[in-house]
């Protein structure tokens, strides 16, 4: 194993986001948001393959795939549209082992403000 803790086999999958919606900047990408991949004892496990989706009217994200770092963790940030967005959310999934997805981070855009004329 060449030095390597093995922390066992992915258990859950969770977000690691506020409970409040991040706000996300017509045009901008959103704060960035983290998902957590433990085992069955709450340990972080690094190397595990995490899936991205968006949902609601996100127009994309900056990565589909990420491996969990050495604390379990993944980290997405979503491409936020032009206009106004309620009900945005990204989705986290482990699929091997099959795992149900994490808790949608939920995002929603403000309208630009913009000048009278």
């Amino acid at each position: 194993m060449a030095g390597r803790t093995v922390a066992g086999q992915a258990a859950t999958l969770q977000s690691l986001a506020a409970d409040q919606p991040v706000l996300c900047l017509p045009g901008q990408l959103s704060p960035e948001l983290s998902f957590q991949v433990l085992n069955a004892n709450d340990e972080p496990v690094p190397g595990t393959r995490v899936f991205f989706r968006q949902e609601g009217g996100i127009e994309n994200l900056t990565r589909q795939l990420q491996l969990s770092d050495a604390s379990g963790r993944v980290r997405v940030q979503a491409v936020c549209p032009m206009r106004l967005l309620q009900g945005g959310k990204v989705v986290a999934e482990v699929q091997e082992p099959p795992l149900p997805p994490a808790l949608p981070a939920a995002i929603f855009a403000r309208a630009a403000a913009r000048p009278c004329s």
